[in-house]
């Protein structure tokens, strides 16, 4: 179907089933990796996330997968790493 017929609505599907693939599991790992490289736990303003979570997402993006889950990437964070780790 070409992009220029499709509805929001289709749209919008495609876009949660991409998102779908995402995992807690993966996103943990990924937050993990995040501090160990740069000393902190991700914030959702630190841009692109691919190169840590393996798939072309955003921080926000993973954030807002956390929101549907009922948590943050902070939140998350918050349970995985050390204080020290934590963003101020």
């Amino acid at each position: 179907m070409p992009t220029q017929n499709r509805t929001w609505s289709e749209v919008d599907k495609t876009l949660k089933k991409a998102q779908s693939k995402l995992t807690v599991k993966a996103v943990e790992a990924a937050i993990k990796k995040y501090a160990a490289q740069h000393g902190r736990s991700p914030k959702s303003t630190d841009g692109d996330a691919s190169a840590y979570i393996g798939m072309d997402k955003t921080w926000r993006a993973v954030n807002d997968f956390l929101r549907e889950k009922g948590e943050t990437l902070l939140q998350r964070a918050a349970k995985l790493l050390p204080k020290t780790t934590r963003p101020k």
